[in-house]
């Protein structure tokens, strides 16, 4: 399959992804309006290959589909790794897949915070209860799911980049809404969905703790 080219292009308008359970229990799919009947994205979720990234971010419908950004995960921590590119791929033609860490800046569950840095910017997921805004009108304030992607902009304050919304607990097959903000770019974008796909599938085995698999991280 041919390898999808590294962008820098920018998003000309809002990207709102649906986000869905797949047929394997622990990934993803990520539609967007446009697309209806195939996904724009696949997050395949690993808990059973070593070698292989913890979440993977593909871009298509299926687990086949190519990767174009990923998430590490580390032993005992919090903390995690992403990239943009295929880390897997090792081939002379292989664009590198640099990784970020993505920490955890908070330790109470309620206001859970993660940092990145990306190309000389600063950001930073932050839990929130309350929406403000279009993007966040369908926020419960009961959820602990929702998360808001802020970038620093020093002395101007913040923008906002990206919204998770996550979907309500009555929902079987839908898990959340993603929105990323125009002029995004579809790296970023991508590194966008790493970390909070990343962030989820943490929070995820750490509450199915007892579940242990030789080799990963499960806290």
């Amino acid at each position: 399959m041919e390898k999808p080219p590294a962008s820098t292009i920018s998003l000309p308008t809002p990207r709102v992804y649906t986000v869905t359970h797949a047929s394997n229990t622990y990934d993803f799919r990520l539609f967007s309006p446009a697309s209806v009947s195939k996904a724009t994205y696949y997050i395949d979720n690993n808990v059973l290959r070593p070698s292989a990234p913890d979440v993977a971010v593909r871009l298509g419908h299926d687990s086949s589909s190519p990767i174009v950004a990923a998430a590490r995960f580390h032993l005992f921590h919090s903390d995690f790794h992403a990239c943009i590119g295929d880390p897997t791929d090792a081939g002379k033609d292989a664009r590198p897949a640099h990784f970020e860490k993505v920490e955890k800046l908070s330790r109470g569950l309620m206001h859970s915070r993660y940092g990145f840095a990306l190309d000389g910017a600063k950001y930073m997921w932050v839990r929130f209860y309350s929406g403000h805004g279009e993007a966040e009108a369908e926020a419960s304030a009961l959820s602990m799911g929702n998360m808001r992607l802020v970038q620093d902009e020093g002395s101007e304050g913040e923008t906002v980049v990206a919204v998770y919304i996550s979907a309500s607990y009555r929902s079987v097959k839908k898990k959340g809404t993603l929105e990323v903000a125009a002029g995004t770019s579809v790296d970023v974008e991508r590194f966008v969905v790493a970390s909070i796909m990343g962030i989820l599938e943490k929070q995820r085995r750490r509450r199915a703790g007892s579940v242990k698999t030789p080799g990963r991280e499960n806290v």
